[in-house]
């Protein structure tokens, strides 16, 4: 029950942040030393899961200008708390495409580069055998976001966005279907290589 009340405590008043993005503020209190404030509510993008303290927080904001020298996991991060928030604002029930209009219009705010509706060749044998796939999005040339929005995640999706990261060759892809109740459940990490 109390960690229900902080959820929505957190909910209601702050606006989530990311562990890689989040950082401890130090405050002046009545010219005293400086001390460090917690964080209430942080998304692991590893597991998914949620941790909560009981102690409020004043969390920066996004990284202004993004650095492409981030990992490929504080950038997974960034990507989810993107997700996060369309979700809790929007819920399911939208097109794909409207899903994908927002992350994208979300990655242009934080000047993160990305392509969107990529085309995608498939060389076999070194002969060009034209379109393989179209992508969704992908981020800073490194993670692809494959966006749905379906009742159920089928393995055949999940199959597919492994052998989308096999012929681009990129190392890291995020399944992420806004249908789902929570976002946490809706989104999926899947590796190539990593």
């Amino acid at each position: 029950m109390r960690e229900n009340l902080a959820k929505r405590k957190a909910k209601k008043n702050l606006a989530p942040r990311s562990a890689a993005l989040a950082s401890l503020r130090l405050c002046e209190k009545n010219g005293e030393e400086k001390s460090e404030e917690k964080i209430i509510f942080i998304i692991n993008p590893f597991d998914m899961n949620y941790i909560i303290t009981e102690e409020e927080t004043h969390l920066e904001e996004p990284i202004p200008n993004y650095h492409s020298e981030i990992s490929i996991n504080e950038l997974s991060t960034i990507l989810v708390d993107i997700f996060y928030k369309i979700h809790v604002e929007y819920g399911p029930g939208l097109l794909e495409s409207v899903y994908e209009r927002i992350i994208c219009y979300e990655l242009s705010l934080m000047e993160i580069p990305f392509e969107s509706q990529v085309g995608i060749p498939l060389v076999h044998k070194g002969q060009n055998m034209d379109l393989g796939f179209r992508a969704d999005i992908i981020v800073d040339n490194r993670i692809i976001i494959e966006i749905k929005s379906v009742e159920n995640i089928a393995p055949v999706h999940l199959k597919q966005l492994l052998t989308y990261l096999k012929i681009s060759n990129k190392k890291l892809g995020l399944l992420v279907n806004f249908n789902s109740e929570t976002i946490k459940a809706g989104i999926t990490r899947i590796v190539n290589g990593l």
